[in-house]
């Protein structure tokens, strides 16, 4: 019994990186900014030319809805990766254009720091609720 809650101790206290945006909904348009917590030992890179806010109509299926505009594209993803170190937070902006009405969430293209794109569980924000574009 008490290795069992050993075990469950030091599963929950296992360092994290989420990603969170700052409202519970968006309209089309809306700038949607996130925070990025590292709680990991690692330094995490967040490349600023990649991410997206996605959307789905059935839970299951994701579609970007949105990707991020960059003029950056020349200098390669590491030199322009906004840099967060172990126990820092780092925002983000990207905006939402979603083409229905349904749940969001932001994919982040955070990587290691040997270039190595994290677990898409770690990537992805919160979900909220989208507005597609009124006609």
């Amino acid at each position: 019994m008490v290795a069992l809650l050993l075990i469950a101790a030091c599963a929950s206290s296992a360092p994290i990186i989420r990603v969170r945006s700052d409202q519970s909904q968006y309209a089309w348009g809306d700038r949607v900014f996130v925070t990025v917590t590292n709680g990991t030992r690692d330094t995490v890179l967040n490349d600023r030319c990649g991410g997206e806010v996605q959307d789905t109509r059935d839970g299951r299926t994701w579609k970007a809805n949105f990707g991020r505009e960059c003029d950056d594209f020349g200098r390669g993803w590491r030199a322009r990766a906004q840099i967060i170190p172990p126990g820092a937070s780092r925002v983000d902006t990207l905006t939402a254009m979603p083409a229905d009405t349904g749940v969001g969430r932001v994919k982040l293209l955070l990587r290691d720091t040997q270039g190595r794109l994290l677990a898409d569980t770690l990537r992805e924000s919160n979900t909220f609720k989208v507005g597609g574009r009124t006609r």
